[in-house]
């Protein structure tokens, strides 16, 4: 049949329905080892073919676009593949098509010879056509699912069939007939007499009260209901089904039967759910068929190509290096693996069996470097052979590995899972927990949930006990596919083992619903996280009812300011913006509180001049502010330090017949605290007495915190008492500001009289009024005290944090008590404070002081296992330890002091220039080798090394480490692409700059926009102006502006003698008012350049001008 062509119906994407379908002229395809050609005769149509095509089941199913749809089918063998027996040319079968190629709408088809079954004269084509799905469904679910014996020796169960009358009903009607159950059916009232008429003892109108409750007529109660997940089917069972028909013992009811070329007509009918029976497509005799021009070729799991023999010699070398150190570095040994084939590498891994971790290594590394092994067939290869010498603990290891790279690939996860199927069924190969935990979490990635479900259900077979992980990877993945019903199953199982849905679990099923177009139990999850005592809402609960909403109809207003609301405060301002764009196209008005919230977003993530840009939009699209407005922008210009700005709003607030209120003044009062501008404060406070607008709480703490930090106590005292006498101490704030005053003083007598006033008061005091005292008793030595007032804090129901913790910690550490520092680590574990790194660092400070460098890596090692990353103080205080370390890895404890505290001479990227001028290459390696030990990613340590040496001139030492990063397969970070070119810019160097600037490209990393322009600067200094127009073009073109013509102006804009610019606000605030320039001149900063260059300042409101 090679170079012919049949006449097919299939769909190019998602959606669509029976419109969807396009005729067509394909392939007629080609049976490959195991399988049989079938020129088709008829096929039926199931729900789950139209369901895929509407996505349920994406991205598994269909795997790839055009597909053929439907499977059950019904015809005569015309070609056998390799290895076929039981069949010939000329046998009438009943077969199913593999569900991930489909294929029953064609005129011929291939399928498997394991669900290939004979078809005798009596059982016509329509008749089989119509078993495989529904008939093998309705089997599984009676004799696995309910556990029912067809041929009726069984105890007489009750069973409850809904849709009684559809493709799977008729047939579960008959089989628990013949299992000799009692039946009790749901259907139509046109279908009644068919039910009965199959067998049905009962028979409920579903429309009727009676049928909707599913209440037995004679009060029967149920056994089971007949309900099912689908499993594997197997042949045997599609040939009982057919002996059956054959026998007269069961029948296929036919609704109706379409031709081929009106297919389209009986899949609108079956998506439309009203059939009676199984719906039939009967292909005409082939028309059409041209000479093609190659014919299709089968593929193979695994190459056939012949491998070279295995070489002795090779083998031996390639263990011998194995056991020299750093032997992945060896340009050597990369020379002897790089054509490496899998047979050599199982004898390798043979060799060093017992060394499980090297092993392991080993194949990670031969992955990379050998051509055999580079992709997943040759890794599949290697598995096998490893399989067959029976290393079974390292394959655990291997398959963990494999399944991560198969995370974004459908088919090589596919490839993987046959592979292992194959060597379980030939070899008794099984995986182990990990392997099949990793495999869940895989499946749910990919949107796997059917095949999730059986690998879940395997793990279960084989004896492993589920982890609450395992459910909750589960759930996922079938709500992924809308498979929701068995998502519930799956979340009272979890409820029943005692453990708590998560998150996680509840936003899979606010998924899962939207998917299934339950938007009512969407919501009704999404209350229940929302509760009290729930979990919690995080931004993928909001994005998924987003599109819920969407995929439904249009949600509201009200919705959609909620939902914005959430995506702003976690600081997810894109999200919501793009938020705010689907608004608009789905024709619902924002409000000017939708605007509000994405002005109030903006300001947090630190862009208040987009919110000014905001602001002008919809200004001129016909909204008003409000005092809301004013007061978020006011805030964001506070919070920003630009004062100005936040004053010329302020002054707008007029021109709309608004009046700043108490929020707007004391915003502007606690940022002129902060910033110690205690004059201009007052002035404040002098506009807020004159205006009449009452002095909260919150403004005169703020004025008695800028008096406080400026030593002013007297000031800050009056303010006190004025509180008191007005009754306006609400909170233990204003008492904390004086508590930790007095405590950094070590006035300990002052802070116990100011403590028991603020009991006096009948206030309650919080953790941070705990946190000062304990900090005041650690200054000044009281330490046995301080432990005592943690264990207050347990017993007064405030339980220390992490700052009270660290304070502790840290007095400690101080007084020399390091062993007490490490028993009360432990505690705070147990209590489930969690140690940040500031607590980290002070542990390995002080223990390098102590000359204790091992106790030092010790706690890195800690770090690691807690997913902590160390600073660069971390990282200093082991550079310094490891430069006065003696041969036993303990230091001299004077001079890793000396060196801790020469730490004071900190560059700019806080790296001790003491230290770095210090080292030789040799401590960089051995500092490297340590952080390795300590199970750490080296990619930060070698930041780290690199831009210490780079910021003391040392480049070329710089450089080494930089060709290390590189060999280990990591690129260079801008922050180390900064360091480098601004060492060479200082140096005037612009050559070395232009040089270093390629390398970096090589490397796959893009300099900093700063990188850029102090190059542009040098050259331009240096009369190169070629040169940097050169370099202005390729930095916008990475900015993503490509047009010639747009860069222009920019190359002239920035074709200075200096990098001084002097900008002119444009600030309108209203459509009529007259513009407000801003009075002071500025001078941009690098970044706010860069901000102006990539457009993230409208030039409506900036006019810039060069000096």
């Amino acid at each position: 049949m090679a170079g012919r062509l049949m006449h097919a119906l299939q769909y190019e994407s998602y959606g669509g329905g029976a419109a969807g379908l396009k005729h067509v002229e394909v392939p007629v395809p080609t049976p490959s080892k195991g399988e049989v050609l079938l020129k088709l005769e008829a096929t039926s149509i199931n729900p789950v073919d139209w369901k895929i095509q509407k996505g349920l089941l994406r991205p598994l199913l269909p795997p790839k676009f055009p597909f053929i749809p439907t499977t059950d089918v019904a015809g005569e063998v015309v070609e056998v593949g390799p290895g076929i027996k039981n069949f010939k040319p000329g046998d009438k079968v009943v077969a199913m098509l593999n569900t991930l190629t489909g294929g029953g709408f064609a005129e011929y088809g291939v399928a498997k010879e394991s669900l290939t079954v004979p078809r005798p004269p009596e059982v016509s084509a329509a008749e089989g056509a119509g078993l495989p799905v529904a008939g093998l469904t309705a089997h599984m679910a009676l004799t696995q699912t309910i556990g029912l014996k067809l041929d009726g020796s069984g105890p007489q169960k009750n069973i409850l069939v809904t849709a009684a009358s559809g493709g799977v009903g008729v047939y579960a009607v008959q089989l628990a007939k013949l299992g000799n159950a009692h039946v009790t059916a749901t259907c139509g009232a046109r279908n009644v007499d068919l039910a009965k008429s199959l067998g049905a003892d009962e028979v409920l109108d579903y429309k009727t009260p009676e049928g909707a409750a599913l209440k037995s007529p004679s009060g029967r109660k149920y056994t089971m209901q007949c309900f099912t997940v689908q499993q594997p089917f197997r042949g045997e069972n599609l040939q009982y089904l057919v002996d059956l028909v054959k026998e007269g013992k069961l029948k296929s009811i036919i609704d109706s039967k379409f031709p081929l070329s009106k297919a389209e007509d009986a899949w609108a009918k079956s998506i439309d759910g009203h059939a009676t029976g199984k719906i039939i497509v009967e292909p005409l005799e082939p028309f059409s068929l041209k000479p093609h021009l190659h014919a299709l070729q089968s593929l193979s799991l695994l190459s056939t190509t012949p491998l070279p023999r295995p070489s002795i010699d090779a083998v031996t070398d390639v263990s011998a290096q194995l056991k020299k150190p750093n032997w992945q570095t060896s340009n050597h040994l990369k020379s002897l693996v790089s054509h490496l084939n899998p047979h050599l590498v199982s004898k390798i891994i043979a060799s060093h069996s017992r060394d499980i971790p090297l092993c392991l290594k080993f194949f990670k590394w031969v992955c990379q470097q050998s051509t055999y092994c580079y992709d997943m067939d040759g890794r599949i290869q290697l598995l096998y052979l490893l399989e067959s010498d029976r290393l079974y603990g390292i394959m655990h290891k291997v398959l963990v590995l494999l399944i991560k790279e198969c995370c974004s690939s459908h088919d090589e996860i596919l490839k993987l899972m046959g592979a292992v199927d194959d060597m379980r069924e030939k070899g008794g190969f099984r995986i182990n927990y990990p392997c099949y935990s990793m495999l869940l979490m895989c499946l749910a990635k990919l949107d796997m949930g059917l095949m999730a479900f059986l690998v879940f259900k395997r793990m279960l077979g084989d004896g492993f006990v589920a982890s609450g992980i395992d459910y909750r990877t589960v759930v996922n993945a079938l709500c992924k596919n809308g498979l929701v019903q068995a998502a519930e199953m799956f979340v009272s199982r979890v409820l029943k083992l005692g453990f708590a849905l998560d998150v996680y679990t509840y936003t899979s099923l606010v998924l899962g619903n939207c998917r299934a177009g339950e938007l009512g139990e969407a919501f009704r999850v999404f209350a229940l996280m929302s509760e009290g005592d729930g979990c919690g809402v995080n931004s993928a609960t909001y994005s998924i009812l987003v599109h819920g909403l969407c995929e439904a109809g249009s949600p509201g207003t009200v919705t959609y300011n909620a939902l914005i609301n959430g995506y702003c405060k976690e600081g997810r301002v894109v999200c919501a913006f793009e938020l705010l764009g689907l608004m608009e196209r789905k024709k619902c008005k924002p409000t000017i509180r939708t605007y509000n919230e994405l002005m109030e977003g903006l300001c947090k993530v630190g862009r208040p001049y987009k919110a000014v840009e905001l602001l002008r939009k919809i200004i001129n699209n016909g909204l008003l502010p409000t005092e809301v407005t004013f007061n978020i922008l006011i805030d964001g210009f506070c919070r920003a330090g630009e004062l100005n700005m936040a004053f010329d709003i302020l002054h707008s607030m007029s021109s709309y017949g608004i009046e700043p209120n108490h929020f707007s003044y004391t915003m502007f009062i606690d940022s002129l605290c902060k910033m110690e501008r205690l004059e201009h404060a007052g002035g404040f406070l002098g506009m807020m007495i004159k205006k009449g607008i009452f002095l909260g709480e919150v403004t005169l703490t703020a004025l008695i915190d800028g008096y406080c930090k400026t030593g002013n106590l007297e000031y800050a005292l009056s303010l006190f008492e004025e509180m008191v006498e007005n009754r306006c101490l609400t909170s233990p704030h204003t008492f904390n500001i004086f508590l930790d005053v007095l405590g950094k003083e070590v006035k300990l007598v002052e802070v116990n009289a100011m403590f028991g006033y603020m009991l006096k008061h009948g206030l309650v005091p919080s953790v941070v009024t705990y946190t000062i005292l304990v900090d005041g008793l650690c200054r000044a030595g009281e330490m046995n005290t301080s432990l005592k007032m943690l264990e207050l804090m347990k017993q007064a129901s405030c339980p220390p944090n992490i700052y009270t913790y660290t304070v502790v910690i840290k007095g400690l550490c101080q007084s020399g008590k390091l062993e007490d520092a490490e028993k009360l680590l432990i505690e705070m574990q147990k209590a489930a404070v969690s140690p940040n790194v500031i607590i980290y660092a002070i542990l390995v400070k002080s223990y390098v002081a102590a000359g204790r460098l091992n106790c030092a890596f010790d706690v890195v090692s800690a770090m690691f296992q807690d997913g902590c990353r160390p600073n660069s103080q971390i990282y200093s205080a082991l550079l310094a330890g490891i430069l006065e370390s003696k041969m036993d890895g303990s230091t001299r404890a004077g001079n890793s002091s000396a060196a801790l505290n020469a730490e004071a001479e900190i560059g700019v990227n806080c790296f001790p220039k003491f230290t770095f001028m210090k080292m030789d290459i040799y401590h960089a390696f051995q500092f490297l080798n340590k952080i390795r030990e300590c199970g750490g990613q080296p990619f930060d340590a070698y930041k780290f090394l690199i831009m210490g040496l780079a910021g003391t001139g040392r480049i070329s030492e710089a450089d080494i480490l930089i060709q290390e990063l590189v060999k280990y397969g990591l690129s260079p970070d801008s922050d180390i692409c900064s360091c480098i070119i601004t060492h060479f810019c200082n140096n005037n160097d612009s050559s070395r700059s232009l040089e270093w600037i390629t390398r970096f490209h090589a490397y796959g990393c893009d300099p900093s926009f700063a990188s850029y322009s102090a190059v542009i600067v040098g050259l331009q200094n240096e009369g190169r102006l070629k040169e940097a127009e050169r370099l202005i073009s390729d930095l916008l073109r990475n900015a993503g502006v490509e047009d010639q013509n747009a860069i222009s102006p920019y190359i002239d804009f920035l074709r200075l003698k200096s990098i001084s610019f002097k900008i002119h606000g444009i600030f309108t605030m209203g459509p009529c008012s007259p513009s407000h320039v801003i009075p002071a001149e500025q001078t941009l900063s690098p970044d706010q350049a860069h901000c102006l260059l990539l457009g993230t300042i409208s030039s409506a409101m900036f006019l810039c001008s060069i000096i």
